[in-house]
């Protein structure tokens, strides 16, 4: 009964509680933040744009100078025997005998 008697109190004391309402444009207000949030975090700070403009700066000069590097080694190659010389003769190594 004791069990009982609370579910009834409880029922009691709810009765005449009215539904709760939001303020008048609430809603507007609450997407209005959002959509502000979601504009500032969009926006990069100078010291982000720094570090992305220094890294593609790096990547473009070290190709260049992987380029230029890789262009003066092949004209400095000495001229060698070609593969095919190699395959015909079937002397891979020059003679030392």
């Amino acid at each position: 009964m004791k069990m009982g008697n609370r579910i009834d109190k409880v029922l009691a004391s709810i009765e005449g509680i009215e539904r709760a309402q939001a303020p008048a444009g609430a809603f507007e207000k609450i997407q209005q933040k959002i959509l502000v949030q979601k504009i500032e975090e969009r926006k990069l700070n100078p010291m982000q744009w720094l570090a992305a403009a220094s890294a593609i700066a790096l990547i473009v000069v070290g190709n260049f100078i992987f380029i230029t590097s890789y262009r003066n080694q092949e004209a400095e190659l000495p001229q060698s025997k070609t593969y095919s010389e190699l395959i015909s003769n079937f002397n891979i190594y020059d003679d030392e005998n």
